[in-house]
């Protein structure tokens, strides 16, 4: 699915899909929903939802495990701009 929403000079757009294949992911594809201001190039939260319960007991992904293995991906798809580290402005971007 996906939502967008207009406030001024920010354009969020979240967006919610599931992760394939499941054997990827301990048997189990997780639920992730991204949240970013689209005009602004800024990623602003990520949420990853996985039935550990639904996963094979020896292949089961801890939380840190989900959080790599999706950032290694979205680094692999071109998802991040390469260049200059804004994350000290981080907070007065926000403001």
């Amino acid at each position: 699915t996906e939502e967008r929403h207009y406030e001024g000079k920010k354009q969020i757009v979240k967006v919610t899909y599931e992760e394939s294949p499941p054997v990827e992911w301990g048997g189990t594809s997780p639920l992730v929903t991204l949240e970013y201001d689209e005009k602004n190039s800024f990623f602003l939260e990520m949420l990853i939802q996985y039935n550990r319960r639904e996963a094979r007991k020896d292949l089961v992904l801890s939380a840190d495990e989900l959080k790599q293995k999706l950032m290694h991906e979205f680094d692999n798809r071109g998802l991040f701009v390469q260049g200059e580290d804004y994350s000290k402005n981080a907070l007065a971007i926000e403001k």
